[in-house]
């Protein structure tokens, strides 16, 4: 079974308060009926969790493993208020499960080693404002189309790197591309841009969930909680939650969540928490290391830590990027990654980027050059919603990469889901599209990934 670490202490479980019910108390719940959704997602401390909406006033149903009855407990109780007429119910998995089933949907078990893992991100339909996609047009809106073609892959685990949630305003008046759509908040939104869509997915292998700043305390905080976060749900917001690990194999996955990390500005006492945050992520890279023989761990964070958009012109000696994220910056330049963690995986930026670093120095006292390096920063965030468009394509000779050349640069701005999988101590990650068609791959190695597209 998949094994997960909290580094900060398990998380807070409190009561379950459910407000406004009648003098008399709550009325009794209708027996338990077939799910609206169900899913198996890895959390802490250990195990793998089977989840389960059910209408407001349903009773949870069981979880069957192996032919036996497990009950399901309420995760999150339904919130009118809000506009969340749906209960969350869900019960962690028997140890060594090969066979489960909530109602009739058949979900799947874990593996403590996956061997297949597909990675996603931000893949909701953007409604905000004036920006509107065509949300009922496959060629606008592809992550319905997407789920499809990541389930028709197979993979032993599903990695969504966050933002799940994109229809925030009204569709604009006259628009046809997204006319009745649901928009806001509530159950309704999250059932039209995330779990319906996502049904394929939610089918095939469990979930392993991001928080993306779509999700963060003045947004989608509400669902992200109720529905998908790591830790019991409580009704209340964190800016800010303790990074956990799972281990895949011979591999770690460290979790971090960046999503109140500000892109633009080195805010002072972000920069703090995050340099805290950095220090338990070390913790967990470098954690049993002996034991597992410098185990090479993956950082996973919704936001990247560097990614280059338009190049600008020279401040300085160098021409420059306009890109992501000043806070995780500058607190990684004061706590660098633990050596162990050989590459960072995101989303947040709207297209697939790979970037590399290396910097050769003079080394007098050992008569050679040394190299410093950084994690290389793969960034898929281009599952379903507006794609950015504009980045640049590839980068000038004298480019100053934060202080580090950067090597084996690539930018691709359409929509696409990656899968990973392992070749020998290494990795293979192949870039595909809604049609299941290969349009890039890349050989992913400690601290570098040297990709290039197929088509």
């Amino acid at each position: 079974m998949v094994s997960l670490r909290h580094v900060l202490g398990a998380a807070a479980i409190a009561a379950l308060a459910i407000s406004g019910l009648p003098q008399g108390g709550p009325a009794p719940l209708q027996a338990a009926t077939e799910p609206l959704y169900a899913w198996v997602q890895m959390v802490p401390p250990g195990i793998g969790q089977a989840r389960a909406l059910v209408p407001a006033g349903t009773a949870c149903p069981d979880l069957i493993a192996d032919g036996r009855a497990v009950p399901m407990r309420v995760r999150a109780p339904a919130d009118r208020a809000n506009g969340f007429a749906v209960t969350s119910c869900q019960a962690d998995l028997p140890a060594g499960a090969s066979a489960l089933r909530v109602g009739s949907l058949e979900l799947p078990t874990s593996k403590a080693a996956p061997q297949r893992i597909a990675v996603i991100g931000d893949t909701g339909c953007r409604i905000k404002g004036g920006r509107a996609q065509a949300c009922d047009d496959p060629a606008a809106w592809p992550f319905p189309a997407m789920a499809a073609a990541v389930a028709a892959a197979r993979p032993d685990l599903i990695v969504h790197v966050g933002d799940y949630l994109y229809r925030e305003s009204p569709c604009p008046e006259g628009d046809r591309g997204c006319a009745g759509s649901e928009w806001g908040y509530n159950w309704g939104t999250w059932q039209a841009d995330y779990f319906a869509p996502a049904g394929p997915m939610l089918a095939t292998a469990p979930l392993l969930l991001l928080r993306g700043n779509h999700e963060t305390c003045g947004r989608a905080w509400r669902g992200w909680y109720r529905f998908l976060a790591e830790r019991d749900w409580t009704p209340e917001c964190r800016d800010y939650e303790a990074p956990y690990a799972i281990d895949i194999g011979t591999r770690r996955l460290v979790v971090l969540d960046s999503t109140h990390a500000d892109d633009r500005e080195a805010k002072p006492h972000q920069v703090t928490h995050y340099q805290a945050l950095l220090h338990a992520v070390n913790g967990l890279a470098t954690a049993d290391a002996d034991a597992a023989e410098g185990r090479p761990t993956w950082l996973l964070s919704h936001k990247p830590f560097w990614s280059i958009g338009r190049i600008k012109g020279a401040k300085g000696p160098h021409p420059h990027a306009d890109g992501y994220n000043a806070v995780l910056q500058a607190a990684e330049a004061a706590v660098p990654l633990a050596p162990e963690v050989t590459g960072i995986l995101s989303g947040h930026f709207h297209l697939f980027q790979a970037l590399s670093f290396e910097t050769r120095k003079a080394d007098a006292a050992a008569g050679a050059a040394t190299i410093a390096r950084r994690p290389n920063q793969l960034i898929l965030g281009n599952g379903g919603t507006m794609l950015a468009r504009g980045a640049a394509a590839s980068l000038p000779a004298d480019f100053d990469a934060w202080g580090m050349a950067a090597r084996n640069f690539i930018t691709m701005d359409r929509f696409g889901f990656g899968l990973l999988e392992p070749v020998g101590a290494d990795w293979q990650l192949t870039l595909s599209g809604s049609d299941g068609t290969a349009f890039a791959r890349c050989a992913v190695v400690p601290f570098d990934a040297r990709c290039a597209p197929l088509q």
